[in-house]
């Protein structure tokens, strides 16, 4: 019989960050774990959704985590991944989940979801919060 868990782990799945110092960490751990269908790519993220978005791939799910919007003058990249090509990256039925700090950027009140999106729900997890998003379009 098999573990309901595997049956839920995606068949693929790539690793996006900016720096090389979290890659060669992720790289050691993927070994550890060894997990071979998740590709570690060093690139910034909002470069590979464009370079991605004309390539063509989808993908069922999408996260991203930080670097956090924490005070007004700081560059909200979740807010730029919302308004920029992710939506062309995800599958008819796909999500975005998008992490950040409560209180800044997308967590704002009165953040209003870009056109193409739909927020599905929000979680807070203390200081966190798990935002759910799916594209309209």
């Amino acid at each position: 019989m098999e573990r309901e868990s595997q049956t839920r782990w995606p068949r693929r799945a790539k690793l996006v960050d900016g720096s090389r110092a979290p890659r060669e960490i992720t790289k050691k751990t993927l070994e550890t774990a060894r997990l071979k269908t998740v590709q570690p790519i060093t690139m910034d993220a909002l470069a590979y959704v464009i370079r991605e978005g004309k390539s063509g791939g989808q993908y069922g799910v999408i996260f991203a985590g930080p670097p956090y919007c924490k005070g007004p003058l700081d560059r909200d990249y979740l807010a730029e991944l919302l308004e920029g090509d992710l939506r062309k990256l995800l599958k008819p039925d796909g999500i975005f989940v998008a992490e950040a700090e409560v209180g800044w950027g997308i967590t704002q009140e009165d953040f209003i979801v870009p056109n193409g999106w739909k927020l599905l729900t929000r979680r807070e997890y203390g200081k966190n919060a798990l935002l759910f998003f799916q594209s309209t379009e």
